[in-house]
């Protein structure tokens, strides 16, 4: 596996956009005191169209390790994205941040292997993160994505048909994030496939309802306010500061 490291950048930051192939690499940016990244990703076009790191290669293994991928600096593009990963392998986000698209946050194919570990992914107005592989996503924000009453989904849409691998999504908070009026703000899951989203805070994700499951999507221990699944706490999350992005709990 190759390693890069990449220093703190300032504007205007490592300039896309990026496409990475069929490589096995580890890219690690700085992060400060408190494990926020350094190391930003911008895209450098005026159109903004597109992805800004795209990974179409086949049998990658590609890990980001605390950097971040700040969505186009000039677009007003709804079909820019951050991340794209229309290849065969694995991509790994872990302590990143994905945000600031006018697109979609991050997009994979079924072939692509997604995952993500301590990360953000924030303020995407097309929304956080649309899954068509398999997945692991954990110990996460996904928060204040999507337009009220525009974007076809808010946080997190799962549509999973075919393949093999996790289908996991534990252990992270959702909240706040915006759709269309008919569609759940939070997670609309609608796997073929069985997908286990347990141990997760969903809260205030707007309009129609916080979650929605067509399918094999095996909603458990959720925390939030709306019930679905098994094992539903109906109780708000006692936030630190949601508004300023800390989640942290009163305990």
């Amino acid at each position: 596996v190759k390693y890069i490291k990449l220093a703190a950048s300032s504007l205007p930051h490592y300039q896309g956009p990026f496409t990475i192939g069929s490589v096995d690499v580890m890219i690690v940016g700085e992060v400060d005191s408190n494990g926020a990244p350094l190391s930003v990703f911008r895209d450098a076009t005026t159109d903004g169209t597109g992805a800004l790191v795209a990974f179409n290669g086949v049998d990658f293994d590609v890990q980001l390790v605390g950097v971040e991928i700040r969505g186009a600096s000039n677009s007003v593009e709804p079909t820019s994205l951050n991340i794209e990963c229309s290849g065969s392998g694995k991509l790994s986000l872990i302590g990143a941040s994905v945000a600031d698209s006018k697109g979609g946050g991050i997009v994979t194919g079924s072939s692509c292997e997604l995952h993500i570990n301590a990360s953000t992914i924030t303020n995407n107005d097309g929304g956080g993160l649309d899954i068509t592989g398999p997945f692991s996503i954990t110990n996460s924000i996904i928060a204040f994505n999507g337009v009220f009453n525009n974007s076809p989904f808010g946080g997190v849409r799962i549509d999973v048909g075919n393949g093999d691998g996790p289908r996991l999504f534990a252990h992270n908070t959702v909240f706040e994030n915006l759709a269309l009026s008919i569609k759940p703000g939070g997670i609309e899951c609608s796997s073929s496939l069985d997908a286990d989203i347990t141990n997760n805070i969903l809260y205030q994700n707007q309009p129609n309802t916080q979650a929605s499951s067509v399918g094999n999507c095996n909603f458990s221990y959720i925390a939030g306010d709306f019930e679905i699944g098994t094992n539903f706490v109906s109780a708000a999350p006692e936030f630190v500061s949601a508004n300023s992005a800390s989640f942290d709990l009163h305990l």
